[in-house]
């Protein structure tokens, strides 16, 4: 078993609080008297800070503060085992980013190039082959995206075929199906935007849904004529005193005269009921404030777009974040296959990796049952432990030096960098 996992193990043990109240207790140590005898200001900035680190998913105090020690536990081993310990003798460069990105171009450019099929890479080959000794080249496969296809009911029967109801009446069946919907449509129901399930989920993962919960931060996009721009053009990221607003600067990022305004609960659930022209009332104030208090007025903004992302028929929220109280294990739940006669965005795209390698895995285990060509790693094996359970890249492996069997670590009481092992067989 990994340390972080461990860890992660360790720290799920303690009493959970939320994050408002470890907040409160922590400057309560540092400072006499806590929040108490702060200045407006200081308020202010105290309360623009949880935003920047915390809250901008959800209130401080919705959030769980075991949660977020995990996540950092975790990150914090992740770094040390892709890049060392700080200043460790002979510690290389990174070789994993692992810090944030900015897509400024939107994100339907990866749904059409799945769409519009892939050619092999030079990496898919195998090490000093060429594509003529590994034989022809597959073709790229295009894969059935379908736009604007709403499923509203997924059905399975007893032969555990499922069947898709789209909301236009037409249905589609499938054998297996990954779900991959964001958080917000998985807690309605289908008479509130959501979607049915017939028979219904399991027990653990309707808990997990109830239990995790969706936050909402909405975006204001305005666009000014170069010349009008009235904000500091060399910082990308830009922050005020008002705990509702933090900035992104695109002009930074290539998009000439654009300020992205992220706003923050509770006020960004608040506004989606206000017009765009009532968002304005509240914010072009707060700009020239920030920015220009020295200009007589603000110059009108020549484009503005708002999101509302609680409203949206395909999302209802922005985030997905762990509640006080909530279990480390619901998210492995959320994702786990339901059981066959045989299954959240980095978040969308690395839940949908999971599913799917998890559908893989009982694919695999279903092929070894049943005595056909299984899929897996290696010359065409598969890597199966004494516990019967398929190669789970997650979890850390280990081979017999004799049989050349597979064996979880864990299941062999073995750490995954030792030297030689051999198997109770051999």
């Amino acid at each position: 078993m990994g340390p972080s996992w461990m860890l992660s193990l360790a720290l799920e043990r303690e009493e959970d609080i939320t994050v408002e109240a470890a907040f409160s207790l922590c400057l309560s140590r540092t400072r006499k008297g806590g929040l108490k005898g702060l200045s407006p200001t200081d308020h202010l900035i105290c309360e623009s800070f949880k935003v920047l680190l915390w809250s901008y998913v959800a209130p401080c105090s919705r959030l769980s503060m075991r949660a977020l020690k995990i996540d950092a536990a975790v990150d914090q081993i992740a770094r040390v085992e892709f890049w060392g310990e700080p200043g460790e003798p002979g510690q290389s460069a990174p070789s994993v980013n692992l810090k944030d990105g900015l897509v400024v171009d939107g994100y339907d450019f990866l749904i059409r190039h799945l769409a519009e099929g892939r050619a092999p890479t030079e990496g898919a080959l195998e090490a000093g082959s060429s594509p003529a000794a590994s034989g022809p080249v597959p073709q790229p496969e295009t894969l059935d995206v379908r736009f604007g296809a709403v499923v509203r009911l997924v059905e399975r029967d007893a032969r555990g075929v499922s069947t898709l109801h789209l909301e236009d009446g037409t249905t589609l069946q499938a054998d297996l199906v990954v779900i991959t919907l964001p958080l917000g449509v998985l807690k309605r129901e289908r008479a509130r935007g959501g979607l049915d399930f017939v028979p219904p989920l399991s027990a653990p993962k309707r808990e997990a849904i109830e239990q995790l919960g969706m936050g909402v931060e909405n975006k204001v996009v305005l666009r000014w004529p170069v010349d009008e721009i009235f904000w500091p053009l060399e910082e990308p990221y830009l922050q005020c005193i008002d705990p509702r607003f933090r900035f992104v600067n695109g002009h930074f990022f290539g998009k000439c005269g654009v300020l992205v305004v992220l706003v923050a609960p509770p006020y960004a659930e608040e506004f989606e009921h206000h017009s765009d022209v009532g968002v304005l009332e509240v914010l072009l104030p707060v700009l020239h404030t920030t920015f220009a208090p020295t200009l007589i007025a603000l110059p009108p903004p020549r484009e503005v777009r708002v999101t509302r992302w609680g409203l949206d028929p395909y999302s209802f929220g922005s985030y997905s974040f762990d509640q006080v109280g909530c279990k480390l294990s619901q998210r492995a739940e959320l994702r786990a296959p339901e059981s066959i006669p045989q299954e959240c965005v980095h978040g969308a795209v690395e839940t949908g990796r999971e599913a799917a390698a998890e559908l893989l895995r009982v694919l695999t285990m279903q092929a070894c049952e049943l005595g056909d060509e299984p899929i897996g790693r290696g010359k065409g094996t598969v890597q199966v432990c004494k516990c019967r359970a398929i190669l789970d890249p997650q979890r850390d492996m280990i081979m017999c030096d004799r049989c050349h069997r597979w064996f979880h670590c864990e299941c062999v009481g073995l750490a995954e960098d030792a030297a030689t092992f051999r198997c109770s067989s051999c």
